[in-house]
């Protein structure tokens, strides 16, 4: 490729991010020139250090959806079958969020937004074992650690730091209500929990 029109001298420069190409892994790099008339100077290295110009997905994004019919059965309101389904994002193959859902419209709305938010998100998801597993976070302003992720649910498990322990919640104590999480210095919660800051330093 021209020095001209292509990678120039940066041919030893550090990834910035990889991607797959077909099964193969391949170093995302900056190059001194654009290698298209869109002026993009993204390139892709291979592991015997070949180069192309690379306008692929930086993060491959796949989304499946089954459905299916259940019996719920209940001796007080008679049984019934009732439909059911389940959505699961994947970056990069690895499944990053999973939600339940009854109707496929209501299902690809809700998936259409969950992707842009997740493509955002402060966490690199397809990465979760440097990214995510051992993030220092606030939950409910105190200081955590995530210590676990399902994928299938969109959770986390959240230790607390400290010998914090879960209190009840003034509405619940009046409710008499007590949670499963009350006075556990672990907590399960959603990916995507507005109780979750994430920029703990």
């Amino acid at each position: 490729m021209s020095d001209q029109w292509g990678v120039g001298n940066a041919k030893a420069a550090k990834a910035f991010a990889s991607a797959q190409v077909g099964k193969e892994t391949v170093d995302l790099i900056f190059g001194e020139h654009p290698h298209s008339r869109s002026d993009n100077n993204i390139y892709a290295r291979w592991p015997d250090g070949r180069i192309e110009g690379f306008d692929g997905h930086q993060i491959r994004v796949d989304l499946t959806f089954t459905s299916e019919n259940y019996l719920k059965t209940a001796g007080l309101s008679g049984n019934e079958v009732r439909k059911a389904g389940n959505c699961t994002i994947l970056f990069n193959d690895k499944p990053v969020y999973s939600f339940f859902y009854r109707d496929i419209n209501y299902a690809l709305t809700k998936a259409n937004h969950l992707v842009t938010t997740l493509l955002e998100f402060s966490v690199r998801l397809w990465d979760v074992e440097t990214d995510l597993i051992g993030r220092k976070i606030y939950y409910h302003r105190q200081p955590a650690t995530v210590v676990a992720f399902w994928p299938d649910q969109g959770a986390v498990l959240i230790q607390f730091e400290d010998g914090y322990t879960m209190p009840r919640s003034p509405y619940d104590i009046e409710d008499g209500y007590d949670s499963d999480w009350v006075g556990e210095s672990r907590v399960k919660d959603d990916l995507l929990s507005a109780h979750i800051w994430w920029y703990r330093k």
